[in-house]
């Protein structure tokens, strides 16, 4: 593709059935990936290459040919079958040379299909809540170079706990973990694909399921706090009406084995965030357990009583879950915040309490 020579590739499916083909162009120092496509019964796909490299056009992977190459190899492969015949042809013209030519390369075999890779290995989230896993297929060419990653499908999925989470496929190349009740699950998924054997003269077709290695998805217990709220909004030094009652909704996730369970309590605390300002609490520790309503909400609350000697203005209160404990069965508790999904992940919103004469 130098000086004025072009370089146009064309893809025709000469058949009565839709096909899927694979295409790649290499050169030295590097791979140009288009993304898997489709192609209709009678359709030709055309490639012009070097508007592909002059305009710098990215390829599925986000990567451009550079401008100082002017050779190279197209390759391209049916996916899934070699039922459907397709004819590749590349034709290159120089007016400044008078050349125009046609021609197309045989190969071996269509490409093979590889492994599957679902990723991450390990996924997390809340009861409740989802996750995205993608799902890659990789292929292998007749010269046993690994191509990929494509984004592809999971036709079957086996989970080792269905109680605990659901997977489904959502687009191509992208699956959903949605996390039904607390614990962890093993898994993997299961695409059927073709891939060949070669004799040395003739392709053989053969039809394999292909699974993924195994993942893990771990369900989280779920505690969500709602944002700080007074009643009234408003108090006035003394003295006037001078306390007024802050509260949240703590809501949690119903209980199961690996979950929460009866007993589980959250540590709750009020702070203030606004500097300055004389207050006193019920209760005056400024922090209460709280016996959590697996499956339900609770809602603790905390008297705020503004003192003389305090501004006028507008002060900044949270009312927070600083902790998830349970009884040791000793007297004593044991943190469990680790184990759940706090949300908000610091605990609490705050909110505002004016001060008025």
């Amino acid at each position: 593709m130098d000086g004025d020579y072009s370089a146009l590739v064309t893809i025709t499916n000469t058949s009565d059935q839709a096909a899927r083909y694979r295409a790649s162009i290499n050169y030295t120092g590097g791979k140009y990936n288009f993304n898997i496509r489709d192609i209709a019964a009678g359709e030709t796909v055309i490639f012009d290459l070097k508007k592909i490299r002059d305009e710098q056009i990215q390829d599925k992977d986000g990567n451009t040919i550079p401008l100082t190459v002017t050779a190279g190899q197209f390759r391209w492969s049916l996916i899934g079958g070699d039922s459907v015949r397709l004819i590749g042809r590349n034709e290159e013209i120089s007016l400044s040379q008078g050349i125009s030519s046609s021609f197309s390369c045989p190969v071996c075999c269509p490409d093979s299909f590889s492994f599957l890779d679902i990723s991450p290995s390990f996924s997390s989230g809340p009861v409740g809540g989802t996750a995205l896993l993608a799902v890659d297929g990789f292929l292998l060419d007749c010269y046993h170079t690994t191509l990929g990653p494509y984004d592809w499908s999971v036709s079957q999925w086996w989970i080792e706990d269905t109680n605990v989470l659901s997977l489904t496929m959502v687009s191509t190349g992208t699956a959903q973990m949605s996390c039904l009740v607390a614990g962890e699950s093993d898994f993997f998924g299961t695409t059927t694909e073709v891939y060949y054997n070669n004799d040395g003269m003739d392709c053989y077709q053969n039809v394999s399921d292909f699974n993924s290695d195994g993942g893990t998805g771990e369900v989280r217990p779920l505690i969500t706090v709602s944002t700080t709220s007074f009643n009234p909004t408003s108090v006035r030094l003394p003295p006037g009406d001078n306390d007024s009652v802050g509260s949240v909704s703590i809501s949690a996730s119903p209980g199961s084995a690996e979950g929460l369970q009866q007993g589980d309590f959250a540590v709750v605390e009020i702070i203030k965030n606004t500097t300055g300002g004389n207050f006193g609490y019920t209760p005056d520790t400024q922090t209460q357990n709280v016996g959590l309503s697996l499956g339900d909400s609770v809602a603790p609350q905390f008297t705020v009583q503004v003192n003389a000697g305090t501004s006028v203005g507008v002060y900044s209160f949270t009312i927070r879950v600083s902790d998830i404990r349970r009884p040791d069965g000793g007297g004593g508790s044991t943190s469990i915040l680790t184990m759940v999904t706090l949300m908000p992940t610091q605990g609490g919103m705050p909110a505002n309490l004016t001060v008025t004469n």
